[in-house]
């Protein structure tokens, strides 16, 4: 028997799928592991238990690239194998993780465990950067009409009297209304007496 064939009278060679081999090589047979494969998802919860790079959550990265290959899943550090989306901002962790590398690396990936990127839109986030997160800013986008009269929360360039010219544009810029400078952005007449 050379080096390439496998042994006759071991059923563990070449699969070690039976209960009693060691899949992983980690000291215990697979009848005694909870984690056959060791990708941090336990056989039970796992779409394939003798394929380290099942993807269990169908999110579009392997089980043990979200558990970065130590077999152990870190919250806070790991993105969740059996949660599609870890941080719950309406991306799958793949879809955030644009290479699937369980890192963000890349320009244009965003951050499957942080649910303000890439829209902060979020009570917690600070969509405008100016250091009061949403749930506290009475203007969330800064435009200088605040939320409860604006036509778009989220949007600068809305126009919430409807006259053509956005919020931001009828305030000058600075995220501050002042009649005595800026046009009202939620008067329609202003600054056009004739748009109605």
């Amino acid at each position: 028997m050379d080096g390439n064939d496998s042994d006759p009278l071991d059923q563990c060679d070449p699969h070690p799928v039976f209960a009693l081999c060691d899949f992983d090589n980690d000291g215990f047979s697979n009848e005694d592991d909870m984690d056959d494969d060791n990708d941090g998802v336990l056989d039970d919860d796992d779409s394939d238990q003798f394929n380290p790079m099942s993807d269990s959550d169908d999110d579009g990265l392997a089980d043990n690239i979200e558990t970065h290959n130590d077999g152990i899943y870190n919250v806070g550090v790991d993105t969740d194998p059996l949660n599609p989306d870890t941080d719950g901002d309406g991306y799958l962790d793949g879809e955030e993780d644009l290479n699937k590398s369980g890192y963000v690396d890349a320009s244009q990936e965003s951050d499957p465990l942080d649910r303000c990127d890439p829209d902060a839109i979020f009570d917690e986030c600070d969509w405008d950067g100016d250091g009061i997160i949403n749930l506290d800013d009475p203007d969330d986008d800064n435009d200088g009409v605040e939320d409860q009269y604006d036509a778009e929360n989220f949007n600068p360039d809305s126009d919430s009297d409807f006259d053509g010219v956005s919020d931001d544009t009828e305030t000058g810029g600075d995220g501050v209304y002042d009649p005595d400078m800026d046009f009202d952005p939620l008067n329609p007449c202003d600054p056009d007496p004739n748009s109605l």
